[in-house]
């Protein structure tokens, strides 16, 4: 059997307790560690001494060792074997054909490859994923912590003051044993806190002073090197090339950025930094659907952190720059060829694909805008990564990334810029940025008319005309849909025809015009249908089913709602969930199911935080205001329904999925519960919040609507109110 794992896993470690536990069995335990052994002659010298045999010079040592095993059946042990395979796994072989009562354990960074070898893979310890001292003195790589700060600080204790920068340390060490144990070795010197900061540069800080521990164990960076040395020179370069990938990767990938000038297979070369415990592997996970189009259950590679960092210093200026360069360029690649399919059967398939791929894009946009040399291709990047994060969705740095790659950029016109630009308006529409969001899609369009690219002025027109319906200005809004729609079809670009239609028709919706709507719904439904483009389709079967409820249809509303729903999870679109959600829910609300309208609204104001949209956060609170209401809460909703009301008023109706007769409904009631005097207050405090003032108080408000009126609703608005951001307590 052999015990395999990286440097530090803890292989010695479980071997010795395998020794403590077999030394009162019977069985003859013998120990023969070749860690320091540089020659593989020595190594029966080295099993004679553990068995207790003294070598005679005249005979055999491979019949002496022989003899000395018939005495007793034995569990030969052979600490550290890795550096010596090559000249010692035949003397291992003869050994165990030779003597039947010998069984052998072998601890090594990499298998034997003998017939009938059994490997157990020694993974590091599990890490803790809550921060409670109950929750992570439950897992074991906090107890090694514990166990290890207090033999150099008696005194230590877990508690609820430290207890988050404990996992914290186990969580960066990613449970390697000798990392916690050398982390640990300073609880006397050093707080968890004070460890966590050092742990940026754990190579020149995870040192032991222990003279007696061996030189690759003395500090971090030597159990890795003593792995790596045993590398040849093009795996060395093949291993450090890997440290660009983040979150893992497949053998085509390696082949496609790493295997620049070296002579061998990508595929190859993994199976060996596997063998050596240097990266690990496992199955990628089936698709939603199971089309052929996601490569389902391919092998994914991955390396622990801590290897990764050690890889990434050992790559030369030069090779870093290409390593990266490739890297992008692969990043990039992946996402141009999943364009074409955002419009067929396989999106989800493709979108799953690129799910798995979110941190190595994140590392390539990373050095894009800090180190690249050549923002142009920066800036492609960022123009169709635009459209994946329209689907999935992006964290608050998305903006800030893409801004730093634009102004490191050459401000000349080129559509790569404009496309930048384009997600730029994008982004800054999402998170409320109306002025911002205007400003990059003009200077955008500019540039698409200068260099006459009707594909791109047709993105930037439907996005300032997005723009235009959420600021209330209908008639510019209904001018550059119609543009936007006219660009499309000299383009014969159907599925660009089908999104303009949705556009015009939830123009003609807002304006209570339902005839004209649903035939621009039922139009953009038909057109996508011929594509089998589920997501335009999902988005017209959402819109028709508003247009069912304004009629009084609700269960073909509700039908429609549902239908698109399901398509839309189907698929993965996200930002269509939510909103199809939100049309299900106000169903059930009209048809006095409360606790699945709330429970709709809860799951989409889930969705919706995802992309940090103002405009659809403000639909959400409008929502939950009116579900309050009539829910007999109107007391509690009382400061959102002012909003909502001072949204209408302000001409931002386009954001509103309620229509006015509705907002001032809702008002009249909440008014006449709160009082004429309460009222008016909150109608001056409300005009001076944002949007996320109104979205903190309505989540807080959803969750407790639908329990007993004993003042639950109140008790949640109060809560919210205490929040820093929540301008009702500031009145």
């Amino acid at each position: 059997m052999t015990l395999t794992g990286p440097g530090g896993a803890g292989k010695t470690r479980l071997a010795l307790e395998m020794v403590r536990d077999l030394s009162d069995g019977g069985l003859r335990v013998a120990w023969a560690s070749l860690a320091d052994l540089r020659d593989g002659a020595l190594i029966p010298d080295r099993i004679l001494v553990s068995l207790g045999a003294v070598r005679q010079p005249d005979q055999a040592p491979l019949g002496q060792i022989q003899a000395a095993l018939e005495l007793q059946p034995t569990l030969l042990i052979l600490d550290n074997f890795e550096h010596l395979i090559e000249e010692g796994v035949d003397l291992i072989q003869e050994l165990l054909e030779r003597s039947a009562g010998l069984q052998c354990v072998v601890t090594s960074r990499q298998r034997l490859n003998l017939e009938g070898e059994r490997e157990v893979s020694v993974r590091p310890l599990r890490v803790p994923d809550e921060s409670s001292v109950e929750g992570i003195l439950a897992c074991e790589s906090v107890q090694l912590f514990v166990d290890r700060a207090r033999a150099v600080n008696p005194e230590f204790e877990v508690n609820a003051g430290n207890a988050a920068s404990i996992r914290e340390v186990c969580a960066q060490l990613e449970g390697i044993p000798l990392a916690i144990e050398l982390a640990a070795s300073r609880a006397h010197v050093l707080t968890p806190e004070e460890t966590v900061e050092q742990l940026g540069r754990r190579f020149e800080f995870l040192v032991s002073r222990q003279r007696h521990t061996e030189a690759r164990h003395r500090t971090l960076a030597a159990a890795v090197e003593w792995s790596f040395r045993l590398l040849t020179p093009e795996l060395q370069r093949f291993f450090a090339r890997l440290s660009v990938f983040r979150g893992g990767w497949t053998a085509e990938a390696a082949q496609s950025v790493c295997m620049e000038a070296l002579d061998g297979d990508a595929l190859e070369f993994l199976a060996q930094l596997r063998e050596c415990s240097l990266v690990v592997s496992q199955q990628e996970p089936a698709s939603a659907d199971g089309t052929a189009a996601t490569r389902s259950n391919r092998t994914r590679f991955s390396m622990l952190e801590t290897l990764r960092q050690f890889a990434a210093t050992r790559l030369d200026e030069d090779d870093r720059r290409e390593t990266h360069q490739r890297h992008r360029d692969w990043c990039l690649q992946l996402v141009l060829d999943a364009m074409p399919r955002s419009h067929t059967p396989e999106i989800a398939a493709t979108l799953e694909r690129l799910d798995r791929e979110t941190a190595n894009f994140w590392a390539a946009l990373d050095w894009s805008r800090f180190t690249d040399a050549d923002p142009q291709v920066g800036m492609q990047f960022c123009g169709v990564m635009g459209w994946f994060w329209s689907i999935r969705g992006f964290s608050p740095l998305t903006r800030e990334y893409v801004l730093e790659i634009l102004w490191r950029s050459d401000a000349a016109p080129s559509l790569h810029r404009a496309r930048a630009l384009f997600t730029a308006s994008y982004l800054d529409r999402s998170v409320g940025n109306s002025e911002g969001a205007w400003k990059w899609a003009e200077e955008a369009l500019a540039i698409c008319r200068e260099l006459d690219d009707e594909g791109g002025m047709s993105m930037c027109t439907a996005t300032m005309a997005r723009l235009s319906f959420e600021r209330g200005d209908f008639s510019r809004c209904r001018e550059l849909h119609q543009e936007t729609l006219d660009l499309k079809t000299r383009r014969g670009d159907e599925m660009g025809v089908a999104m303009s239609m949705v556009g015009l028709g939830r123009l003609a919706l807002l304006e209570g015009d339902l005839a004209t709507a649903r035939e621009w719904f039922e139009k953009s439904r038909d057109f996508s249908e011929r594509h089998h483009d589920q997501i335009c389709i999902s988005s017209a079967l959402n819109q028709l089913s508003q247009v069912e409820r304004r009629e009084g249809n609700l269960p073909r509303a509700r039908d429609l709602a549902t239908r698109a729903l399901s398509m839309q999870r189907a698929t993965g679109y996200r930002h269509g969930m939510a909103a199809s959600m939100q049309s299900m829910a106000r169903c059930a609300l009209s048809e006095g199911r409360h606790e699945e309208a709330r429970a709709l609204l809860t799951e989409a104001f889930a969705i919706r935080s995802e992309f940090g949209n103002d405009v659809s956060m403000a639909e959400m609170v409008q929502v939950v205001a009116l579900l309050g209401v009539v829910m007999g809460e109107a007391a509690s909703v009382a400061p959102i329904v002012a909003y909502s009301l001072a949204q209408h008023e302000a001409g931002i109706s386009a954001v509103a999925l309620l229509d006015r007769s509705e907002s001032d409904r809702a008002a009249r009631i909440a008014s006449e519960t709160v009082g004429a005097d309460a009222w008016s207050d909150l109608r001056q405090e409300v005009s001076r919040w944002r949007v996320e003032d109104a979205v903190a108080l309505a989540r807080s408000l959803l969750s407790g609507l639908g329990l007993p009126l004993s003042h639950a609703g109140m008790e949640h608005a109060h809560q919210a109110s205490s929040e820093p951001n929540v301008a009702v307590g500031r009145c």
